[in-house]
């Protein structure tokens, strides 16, 4: 049986290569240590590849006014090329861009953007736009950009962003978000009463198959107060059945 880790590790993989996650089958008897090395080592080398050619472009972005520039990127760019080009502009000429750029757009190179290389500008970004983005990628169920932003903007941030999530859409996010340290950050604001809701998600005797994976997933990316506090919550949840589910935590 797939580890509960690798099934969101693989999911991670085929985003950075754009493909089906089933066309990665074969790697589901590998850790996902290695899993995550090896996306972290083609999204380095992908990057590499054309950061002279994103460099050029980011270049550009200084010789008309931001209100031009916004408008031409908006026209002449996809989301993926907005996204590489935004990584390796300065972070003040990046926001002052992304000050101009329509809501929509934003979302759109949201989807394709490497938090990590793009932090300082994220972090530099009001907190109103972070949080409209991250509300609009929840809109759309784009949950696995969303659990990568999680690991890079304030934990407050993130907390208003799932504020208006539904119990299956906090799975979701929580299934994608990569930092542990993060997760564990978000988990430790929430009341008990909206992880029970989460969990009751993935606990449910009609619940998919896939939801229960995505439960076994998370406890077992969480940090171990964490874990024995969603734990302490499942077995206290009426007609759930936790011990399935502990049997298949390291």
């Amino acid at each position: 049986m797939t580890g509960p880790s690798v099934r969101a590790e693989v999911g991670r993989l085929a985003a950075e290569l754009d493909v089906d996650p089933g066309e990665l089958a074969f790697l589901h008897d590998v850790p996902p240590t290695a899993i995550r090395d090896l996306r972290a080592d083609l999204a380095e080398a992908l990057h590499t590849r054309h950061e002279a050619k994103f460099r050029r472009l980011a270049r550009l972005s200084h010789l008309a006014p931001a209100p031009i520039t916004a408008k031409v990127a908006e026209v002449a760019f996809s989301p993926l090329l907005g996204a590489r080009v935004a990584a390796v502009m300065e972070p003040e000429q990046a926001i002052r861009l992304a000050a101009r750029l329509s809501p929509g757009f934003l979302t759109d190179v949201s989807t394709r953007l490497d938090p990590v290389r793009a932090e300082p500008i994220i972090r530099g970004l009001p907190v109103r736009t972070v949080v409209d983005v991250g509300r609009r990628l929840l809109e759309r169920e784009e949950y696995l950009p969303l659990g990568r932003f999680v690991s890079v903007v304030d934990t407050d941030v993130a907390l208003e962003v799932v504020e208006v999530a539904s119990a299956e859409q906090m799975l979701a996010v929580a299934l994608w978000t990569e930092e542990v340290a993060a997760l564990d950050a978000v988990m430790q604001r929430l009341p008990d009463a909206r992880l029970a809701d989460v969990l009751a998600v993935g606990l449910a005797a009609d619940a998919r198959e896939s939801a229960y994976d995505d439960l076994a997933a998370v406890l077992a990316a969480a940090g171990d107060a964490t874990r024995a506090r969603l734990l302490d919550l499942a077995a206290g949840l009426d007609g759930a059945d936790a011990t399935p589910l502990t049997e298949r935590l390291p």
